[in-house]
């Protein structure tokens, strides 16, 4: 009995090794596709599963830019039409818009257009669906916040890895995706366009634009030398009348700019978008970090009488709520958002 355990022992340890490989999982490899080309067109890409490292979540087709961002993650934004899948750099980066995302499912507490002021039910010049411009997408917050409401939307974004979550996110919804065109380049003046600018970064993912001439110069760490910013990148520059042109928009009815500090440079180059084309609703964010103040081309009171003159009243809290009288007060590293309503 004993010597027939002992055969029987042994066989099974024979045979346990090539038990153990024919049921083992195979390892699974990521796919590195993006799905936005650099002329903005939508791509699709092949059928593979990605998991994230943060939530473990799987979108089938949709891959996350590991090789990019080794902490991107998939999170979940609330809107008023619902909940959808947004690519963000997960709670491991730093980055706040990704943290609150994940953590809190919205971003400043807007989950539609009306949440910003703007009419429900608001029309495009066509009688269609508005068309929004979205200067310094991000990770798409925004984005995803006006094509769940409905609107066209033209994303200008910067960062490669930015737009390859946006990628991510277009892919994982396709239902949007007729909605949003991305463009990227830098925004500037018309002396600047054709040229090339640099991306700054830092090690905790403050993205500034370095230009030739700019007051931010001549390197990327030349104003703020403890934040150590390198180059990430060099990126072409555009101005907004051109990329108007370039994706031949009929008209504008909300634009949104938050693009860390070049805002003044961006209008400068807009001058037919906000004189000829004018939308109705502009909303832009404005810095006030030291030593020198964070808009390049002009004072926050400078950028807001550009508005006054193009005949735009502003709000301080959303579209029609709270009149600026005078000129705009900003705290020390402050960065509120302006709102400017067309008087037309």
């Amino acid at each position: 009995m004993f010597s027939r355990l002992s055969l029987l022992v042994g066989v099974v340890a024979a045979l346990l090794p090539a038990l153990i490989s024919c049921t083992a999982r195979p390892k699974r490899h990521s796919v590195q596709k993006t799905l936005v080309n650099v002329d903005g067109h939508i791509s699709r890409a092949k059928k593979a599963l990605m998991r994230t490292e943060s939530t473990g979540k799987v979108i089938e087709g949709c891959p996350l830019p590991y090789k990019d961002i080794s902490t991107s993650s998939w999170c979940e934004l609330h809107t008023r039409s619902g909940k959808v899948q947004i690519a963000t750099y997960g709670m491991q980066d730093g980055d706040v818009v990704s943290q609150t995302v994940c953590k809190e499912h919205v971003w400043e507490n807007h989950r539609s257009a009306e949440d910003l002021g703007i009419p429900k039910g608001f029309k495009s010049a066509d009688g269609g669906p508005p068309r929004a411009l979205d200067i310094g997408g991000n990770i798409g917050v925004t984005m995803m916040l006006f094509a769940k409401s409905g609107y066209r939307v033209t994303v200008v974004e910067a960062m490669t890895q930015n737009r390859k979550l946006l990628n991510a996110t277009l892919c994982a919804n396709p239902d949007l995706q007729a909605l949003v065109s991305v463009q990227p380049a830098i925004v500037g003046t018309p002396e600047q366009a054709g040229g090339v600018c640099k991306v700054c970064i830092d090690f905790g993912g403050d993205a500034t634009v370095l230009c030739p001439g700019d007051s931010r110069g001549p390197e990327c760490d030349s104003m703020e030398p403890q934040k150590q910013k390198q180059m990430k990148e060099e990126i072409r520059v555009k101005t907004l009348d051109q990329i108007v042109a370039e994706h031949k928009l009929p008209h504008v009815d909300v634009v949104k700019m938050d693009i860390e500090g070049y805002e003044c440079q961006a209008i400068k180059g807009a001058h037919d978008l906000l004189n000829k084309m004018r939308p109705r609703y502009v909303m832009s964010e404005i810095q006030n970090n030291p030593p020198s103040g964070a808009l390049v081309g002009c004072t926050p009171s400078e950028f807001v009488d550009i508005f006054r003159k193009a005949r735009y009243d502003v709000f301080t809290d959303r579209f029609g709520g709270k009149r600026l009288v005078g000129e705009p007060k900003i705290d020390m590293y402050g960065s509120p958002n302006f709102f400017f309503v067309s008087q037309d």
